[in-house]
């Protein structure tokens, strides 16, 4: 730390390539992982990976996680998934204010005419929505915006990489989007140059003003878009609860909901008439595939609010622990099998 006569300063380096010492910048940071972490760890980092040196004034928790993701963020690509606090408006208004100028290689995706997105339920690669764009135009990983007919916001989306083949892209949504209905029928996704999109990233998780800019854009017109609710359903789902893995599966006839997916059908992830059963993610791997069976292991998330405690299980509660660190204070039950005869029974649970 430098002292002066006013107290306690700090330096913040400006890029990666102002410190050379052996070992440095080794380590990334995702923001989940980050918000996971004490206000005390967050500043541990910034220590550790010299990206301030003493402080002037306690940077609160916000800040510091946007000094860490600057620096060492563990995504190439600014997504925007969780959830922030008046994000959708801040996105909402910078498009009103900031889109300008088309980009003719954004003008020359190509996606499917026919969109079904189901509010609370993620949309990923199995879905099937591919966007292909020319192989040397602007478009790379990358928020798409989904507007209106008036170029009102009505939710946001994310152009995730396909495989190896070059200008191939999936369309995801995160099961925890915003999806808002209008009057206006007629809707369109905006899909941006990196930068762009890495400008509206910041502009959805900061809470401070972002400067002004020119966004370059592409729309896509959507022939047709049906945003629907989730449905109760009266199959059967058969849970296996095994020591190690649990597997689960139902039989769904053609009367399972109103009106069945057409999409999941021709792509083969629903088959009436049959047993289907559930599939996870195998992240163990570099290229993650979905398989039908996982740990059976649950993790508490976040216990701050009991009428509300936070799970995580299978796979995403084996990563929870281990970015906690074996020896912490994350509860982890492992044995759920002998919760079948006896699931009244209260479980305590005093994680920090």
């Amino acid at each position: 730390m430098n002292r002066n006569g006013r107290g306690y300063s700090y330096k913040l380096y400006k890029s990666v390539t102002e410190r050379t010492e052996p070992g440095y910048g080794a380590a990334r940071y995702s923001r989940s992982q980050l918000e996971e972490m004490t206000t005390y760890q967050l500043r541990s980092i910034c220590t550790r990976e010299k990206l301030v040196d003493g402080i002037a004034h306690s940077l609160d928790r916000e800040d510091i996680i946007r000094t860490v993701l600057r620096f060492r963020n563990a995504e190439e690509s600014l997504l925007i998934r969780e959830h922030a606090e008046g994000g959708f408006e801040r996105v909402s208004a910078a498009l009103r204010a900031y889109l300008s100028t088309a980009v003719q290689s954004l003008e020359a995706i190509r996606l499917s005419a026919v969109i079904t997105l189901y509010a609370g339920l993620r949309t990923d690669s199995r879905d099937g929505y591919l966007i292909e764009a020319p192989a040397d135009g602007a478009l790379t990983e990358s928020n798409v915006m989904l507007v209106d007919g008036n170029g009102e916001l009505c939710g946001i989306l994310n152009a995730v990489k396909e495989g190896d083949k070059p200008g191939v892209y999936s369309l995801h949504v995160d099961k925890g989007a915003e999806l808002r209905r209008t009057s206006n029928r007629n809707h369109s996704l905006l899909f941006f140059r990196k930068r762009d999109s890495d400008y509206l990233y910041r502009t959805y998780y900061e809470r401070h003003p972002q400067p002004p800019i020119h966004l370059h854009y592409g729309k896509i017109p959507v022939a047709e878009l049906d945003v629907r609710q989730l449905e109760e359903t009266n199959a059967v789902l058969t849970v296996d609860f095994g020591t190690s893995n649990t597997a689960a599966g139902a039989y769904l006839d053609a009367a399972y909901v109103s009106e069945p997916d057409r999409r999941g059908m021709q792509a083969g992830t629903i088959r009436l008439g049959a047993i289907n059963c559930v599939t996870f993610p195998n992240e163990e791997n570099e290229d993650p595939e979905w398989i039908e069976m996982m740990p059976t292991v649950a993790s508490v998330a976040d216990c701050s609010d009991p009428s509300a405690i936070r799970f995580v299980f299978g796979q995403e509660a084996l990563e929870l622990v281990k970015r906690a660190g074996y020896a912490g204070h994350a509860t982890v039950f492992r044995n759920m099998k002998r919760w079948v005869n006896g699931y009244d029974k209260l479980e305590e649970v005093t994680d920090p």
